[in-house]
């Protein structure tokens, strides 16, 4: 049905009504066909615009991207968690792998690409010309093998160029084993650069000098500083040995007693049977007497006869 028609019949059902409202009714129609007119277009402009609907649902839209950006700075610590945990471990390491070994304390490695030569911190392993050098050289070896992954906590860099670090190697410091082991000994003058662990470092080479390990089963070990300065070990001198005395051998009789002597007067013949003698009977002096001396010529009882 048309408007027109809808008004027509409306207008016919209205005029059957009382004339007064009539009077009125051409101008109430029109008013009241005007608001239904408008309240028609209106409806289906407000369901045929498709726009309008998206826009009021988008709104809302963007609160879900907003509730996820939350989600986003959560996530952030996460990722970035492992790597503060990485440093608390080792805040002040530096990986490097091993390249070759000197000495007992000094080593090469290769460090962000770069060769360096370590000089082992708060130690000190005797020289390789030293007395228990070489074994202390063979015991680094075993501890650093080629191209084995190590963290190095760098202290400082010696007059001659050289890192000067702790060395750990599976979280252990190596430094601290040779102490531990008895390849080396504590450099106390430079300990300070270890002195988080300076306790550890003179425990260990107290109890390896008390057990008289390796360097330490020398009876006059030197330090490898004062070998370095040239010092040696004085050789002490043994002792002479102690002679025996010269024993005393009693002389040999001059005369033989097989010629009938008495053998009182072992230097001198007198018969057994000679009468009673005395000094003057006799042409010698100062001759042994022993036995019991029958002629008396021994008047003092020193051994010795007729000594005047």
């Amino acid at each position: 049905m048309s408007v027109l028609d809808f008004e027509r019949r409306l207008f016919e059902a209205l005029s059957k009504l009382d004339r007064g409202w009539r009077l009125n009714s051409r101008a109430n129609l029109v008013a009241f066909t005007a608001g239904l007119f408008l309240v028609g277009c209106t409806q289906p402009s407000s369901t045929s615009n498709p726009e309008t609907t998206p826009q009021a649902i988008s709104s809302p839209s963007t609160t879900p991207a907003t509730a996820i950006a939350p989600s986003s700075v959560v996530s952030s610590p996460a990722t970035s968690k492992p790597a503060a945990i990485a440093q608390t471990v080792t805040p002040d390491r530096t990986v490097a792998h091993v390249v070759s070994t000197g000495d007992g304390d000094t080593f090469r490695a290769l460090v962000n690409g770069t060769n360096v030569t370590v000089r082992m911190a708060c130690i000190d392993a005797p020289e390789s010309a030293q007395p228990q050098g070489q074994q202390a050289s063979d015991r680094l070896r075993q501890l650093l093998p080629g191209n084995a992954q190590i963290e190095l906590r760098t202290v400082d860099t010696d007059r001659y160029g050289r890192t000067v670090a702790e060395v750990y190697r599976n979280d252990q410091s190596i430094n601290l084993q040779m102490v531990s082991d008895g390849w080396a000994v504590v450099y106390t003058e430079y300990l300070d650069g270890c002195s988080s662990t300076r306790s550890d470092y003179l425990t260990a080479e107290s109890t390896a000098k008390r057990q008289r390990l390796a360097f330490w089963s020398q009876s006059n070990p030197i330090m490898p500083w004062d070998w370095r300065q040239g010092r040696r070990p004085v050789p002490i001198a043994s002792p002479a040995p102690v002679q025996a005395p010269p024993s005393i051998q009693a002389p040999q009789p001059t005369v033989s007693a097989a010629q009938n002597c008495d053998p009182s007067y072992p230097d001198l013949c007198i018969p057994p049977d000679s009468p009673d003698l005395d000094c003057r009977d006799v042409s010698e002096r100062g001759f042994r007497v022993v036995g019991s001396d029958p002629h008396r010529l021994d008047r003092d009882k020193d051994g010795i006869g007729c000594e005047s």
